[in-house]
């Protein structure tokens, strides 16, 4: 049973460290769609400085880093998680 708990806490940890992961790539591209966007001009509001280069990102360079993510359910079942031979009750 502390084993099964380990390994669902080192899953937990890796799904929080590829969460992370995500929320700064998404900080990244909208930090960068902001720029794209800032060459736009409204009426009404006061006009920003945008030179032509901020609105030519090229968001290919950036690395799709996404790992494929298998359910725990699967997890168990590939790891043999399922086996509850060593499972007393208290």
């Amino acid at each position: 049973a502390i084993m099964q708990m380990d390994e669902v806490t080192q899953q937990n940890a890796a799904l929080v460290e590829q969460a992370s992961a995500a929320a700064e790539a998404m900080r990244e591209q909208a930090q960068g769609l902001a720029k794209i966007v800032s060459v736009f001009k409204l009426s009404g509001q006061k006009q920003q400085e945008a030179t032509p280069e901020d609105a030519q990102l090229d968001f290919r360079q950036v690395p799709a880093t996404r790992s494929a993510v298998v359910p725990l359910r699967q997890q168990r079942v590939l790891a043999g998680a399922n086996d509850d031979a060593d499972w007393k009750e208290f």
